[in-house]
């Protein structure tokens, strides 16, 4: 209750903790039951109700008095609506709160900034942690043209946009990489709270941004040979039978005559005069370890744009995910369990490897939190990194590994979900595009086009005014000159560029449009998972651009 209060926030929460857990008898601890919902209620950072119910309350408090990211108190408080309610104060206890909110008021209206907590304090918040515990603070953050400061207030570090015209000066085509090269995201450090509070504000905007030392993605770069992989892609999780999918090791793979992947849809209603499509790439089916052999090659081979590429799938499936989260998460079964007895995953060495997109992880961290542990359990506890990057464990699918030989480029695109792209092994070049830049992108709007969704323009022709998804009936790649104006409008979109090195992990925004290019020296090894909740800020955006018939069927 200090006129500093922000320098006593932790104690005050943990006061707050003991008023709720003791119910009627909080009266003995002075303001701990009732400084919790007055302080949320009374700064309206995080509307917390009078009757705040349980730890619920008490992250409430914690939130609005740090007064920082007041979505951790009204999310975390969300989660316990079974918690017995509070005891309301006396009428003088409320008085000297109402006092203590009005100062507190003023002082941030004042801006006023909140002192950064402890080193190795954790943040109770929406998903459990926002790096706190995991290291001291001071580290720097990685190079980029936003840097990620270590003191500070946290702020909302909007990226700068370039044009397009400008990014695609370097040729996509071309795997050399430019001298001081310029990357235009904001890469935070896992290990540093308050860059890690700042990673909060970019998800909640839903801006792009990386993070390095994330647990699992910073050791995978040097786990990953050749020799691992094989062995744990080919080894058979379980039977056969059991999997009802070919033996260990094999998996899809896609072929191109070129460096480019389009996504395209086969089976699209293709009335009208799209009946003489053709497909840019097909599928087949190879092991591992032949595809690898391949991609060794293509680097002693030095293969150029106009020679074929290929790109080996790997996916864990959502079905049984989803249903271990159920069961960790049913009040029948004993949190204690934790991971154990639990059906044995397909590639389960992934979720091993890259706990962060473990949604069995998220989903006991919850059930830790909700039961006030503050034990480890197999490995988990409330506080467990893979909150942070799985928000919703129930609607979690599992992971979907991409493996690319050197020069692939997979063609512009939008996604309606927002993903986490941890990459595991090589370099990927990465250019974004907001969902505001779609009517200067000449993206495919005609759901019944076999190419929805994608850009028609190949942006590594852009100088040479060439065209690569489509023509006006659906054919991809028949060159020839584009119209002027669309390439006009297309060097002027507004995006973004960064290299994706091995070790980080990249926030890509859904609705966002991504292009990204496999580089030289190195096969790439990229896993990506469904970040939740749902976005939100670029939907309308889209479905202005597309038309709202064809983006609402879709």
């Amino acid at each position: 209750l200090a006129p500093e209060g922000y320098a006593s926030a932790g104690a005050t929460w943990r006061a707050a903790e003991v008023g709720a857990r003791v119910g009627v008898r909080a009266k003995a601890l002075g303001f701990g039951s009732g400084l919790g919902p007055g302080l949320a209620l009374g700064l309206g950072s995080a509307p917390v109700p009078l009757k705040a119910q349980g730890r619920g309350g008490a992250a409430g408090s914690f939130s609005a008095t740090m007064g920082s990211l007041p979505q951790y108190g009204t999310t975390t408080a969300g989660k316990y609506k079974k918690r017995s309610a509070m005891k309301s104060t006396s009428a003088v206890s409320m008085l000297a709160i109402a006092a203590l909110v009005i100062f507190l008021w003023v002082r941030l209206r004042q801006g006023e900034a909140p002192a950064p907590a402890p080193a190795g304090e954790s943040r109770p918040g929406a998903g459990g942690i926002v790096a706190g515990g995991l290291a001291a603070q001071g580290q720097e953050g990685s190079a980029a043209a936003s840097a990620a400061p270590t003191g500070g207030a946290p702020v909302l570090r909007t990226p700068a946009f370039r044009s397009l015209g400008e990014i695609l000066e370097w040729n996509p085509d071309d795997l050399n990489v430019p001298e001081g090269l310029q990357d235009d995201l904001t890469t935070f450090d896992f290990n540093d709270v308050r860059q890690m509070r700042e990673a909060q504000l970019m998800l909640d905007a839903e801006l792009p941004f990386k993070i390095k030392n994330a647990p699992g993605a910073t050791t995978a770069p040097e786990k990953w040979t050749d020799a691992y992989l094989t062995e744990r892609i080919h080894a058979r999780m379980r039977s056969e039978e059991e999997l009802d999918v070919a033996p260990g090791g094999v998996s899809l793979v896609e072929v191109s005559l070129s460096n480019h992947f389009i996504y395209y849809d086969e089976n699209v209603d293709d009335e009208k005069e799209l009946s003489d499509w053709w497909a840019p790439t097909w599928q087949t089916k190879m092991p591992f370890k032949d595809w690898l052999r391949q991609a060794k090659l293509a680097d002693v081979r030095d293969i150029g744009p106009d020679d074929p590429h290929m790109q080996w799938h790997l996916m864990t499936g959502a079905r049984q995910i989803r249903a271990d989260v159920k069961t960790i998460k049913s009040p029948y079964r004993d949190a204690s369990e934790g991971l154990e007895n639990l059906s044995a995953l397909r590639y389960e060495f992934l979720f091993d490897d890259l706990p962060i997109f473990d949604a069995r992880r998220a989903a006991l961290a919850e059930v830790l939190s909700e039961n006030n542990s503050e034990e480890e359990v197999t490995g988990v506890t409330a506080n467990d990194p893979a909150s942070f990057f799985i928000r919703d464990a129930d609607e979690h699918r599992g992971m979907i590994c991409h493996l690319g030989m050197r020069g692939g480029i997979n063609e512009a695109h939008w996604d309606g979900d927002a993903l986490w792209v941890a990459q595991g092994r090589g370099r990927k070049r990465y250019i974004l595009s907001p969902p505001s830049s779609c009517p200067s992108l000449g993206i495919v709007a005609d759901r019944n086009n076999p190419f929805f969704r994608q850009s028609e323009m190949d942006w590594s022709r852009f100088n040479e005014r060439g065209v690569l998804a489509e023509d006006s009936e659906g054919h991809p790649g028949t060159g020839g000159s584009a119209d002027p104006l669309k390439l006009e409008r297309l060097g002027g979109a507004e995006a973004l560029e960064t290299m994706l090195e091995p070790g980080e992990v990249l926030f890509l925004p859904g609705f966002w449009f991504s292009y990204h290019v496999t580089m030289a020296g190195d096969l790439s090894v990229q896993c990506d998972s469904k970040a939740t909740p749902e976005p939100q800020k670029g939907e309308g955006k889209i479905a202005a651009c597309i038309g709202f018939e064809n983006f609402y069927e879709y």
